[in-house]
């Protein structure tokens, strides 16, 4: 049996029999939108480039040393305001609460059901980077530093004071003579260190005059700023942190190991939680974006797309079957007859 004979043979089939046709086209139909509704969008690597290609194998390394492209939390505001004011405690809260991170013996901010607590509890950010961290971490670094050297200087000045004493001492010299001896070996010592602490504020810029604290701005003034291109430009080598005197940014890293849903329940939680009014910025706001993001919203949108074309296609096919199937239509009963 040929082609043409076979199709002829079903087209009067079909005329015969248009109720089963129907049924089993509406079945079909059926199944066909159920698996697609089923069908899950994915940005991940090996969708795009084949699991044995070089450039594949390259990025899963990197993902697993450095974790998943960042999350980019863009801070839009005027730089002094977002550093110098009490703002930048407000950033360096939102970084904890985005690292997960949250006192043992305290609930996370906004509450056990808060963005903050589920980040806390699901645990997907492998690291974040931000200017609040960074400034913390300078100010505690420096603290840190300050608080060895001095300790090392007050043991070097008590020796230096005991061996002056001693030589003192050992010329025959007075109390008064001894004490004044060792008062003066100690404040060498004591000089040495000024004289190091003002050659690194020289060198680094960072216009110490005491301990540094977070919310000194006289310290995160000179640590961040760039006196030479500006009072308000940024130094280059933060660039990454404070792109312009409008903005900074916070890089938010997720593990590597995440599967599509747990990304896109932890992209989620993120938004939530810039959102929080407990992050709240005086005279400045947020914008959650990244390659993450924006694959994630890729993949929803052709979610939805996949939803309207399936829709658009049954009405397409609901008219081509009345078209065929009805009273005189292209195989109406006159048709049939000449088949």
């Amino acid at each position: 049996m040929n082609v043409a004979a076979f199709l002829e043979r079903l087209v009067a089939a079909s005329t015969r029999r248009p109720g089963r046709v129907l049924a089993g086209v509406a079945l079909l139909v059926v199944v066909c939108a159920a698996l697609a509704l089923g069908l899950r969008p994915s940005a991940a690597t090996d969708t795009l480039v084949g699991r044995s290609s070089s450039s594949y194998e390259a990025t899963e390394r990197y993902r697993e040393r450095f974790g998943e492209q960042s999350v980019v939390v863009l801070v839009r505001g005027d730089l002094p305001n977002l550093v110098l004011t009490k703002n930048l405690n407000t950033l360096v809260g939102l970084e904890g609460c985005l690292s997960g991170n949250k006192p043992e013996d305290a609930p996370a901010p906004g509450g056990e059901k808060s963005a903050c607590a589920a980040l806390a509890r699901t645990k997907p950010v492998q690291v974040v980077y931000g200017p609040g961290t960074f400034i913390n971490s300078a100010v505690g670094e420096v603290q840190s530093q300050l608080q060895s050297r001095s300790r090392a200087t007050a043991a070097d000045a008590q020796k230096a004071a005991t061996a002056a004493r001693g030589l003192a001492r050992g010329q025959g010299k007075s109390k008064a003579e001894q004490d004044k001896a060792a008062k003066a070996a100690s404040q060498v010592v004591y000089n040495k260190l000024l004289r190091d602490l003002l050659q690194i504020n020289l060198r680094y810029g960072l216009g110490l005059t005491g301990v540094p604290t977070l919310n000194d701005p006289n310290f995160v003034s000179a640590l961040v700023f760039d006196p030479q291109r500006g009072a308000r430009t940024p130094k280059a080598r933060f660039a990454y942190l404070f792109p312009s005197s409008k903005s900074a940014v916070i890089q938010v890293r997720l593990k590597e190991s995440l599967s599509d849903d747990e990304r896109r329940d932890a992209i989620e939680q993120i938004r939530r939680a810039v959102a929080m009014p407990e992050w709240k910025l005086d005279k400045a706001s947020y914008t959650v974006t990244g390659a993450p993001v924006v694959l994630d919203d890729l993949a929803q949108a052709l979610a939805g797309s996949v939803l309207r074309l399936l829709v658009v296609a049954l009405v397409v096919m609901a008219l081509v079957l009345v078209l065929v199937f009805r009273p005189g239509g292209l195989l109406g009963s006159g048709d049939a007859e000449k088949v």
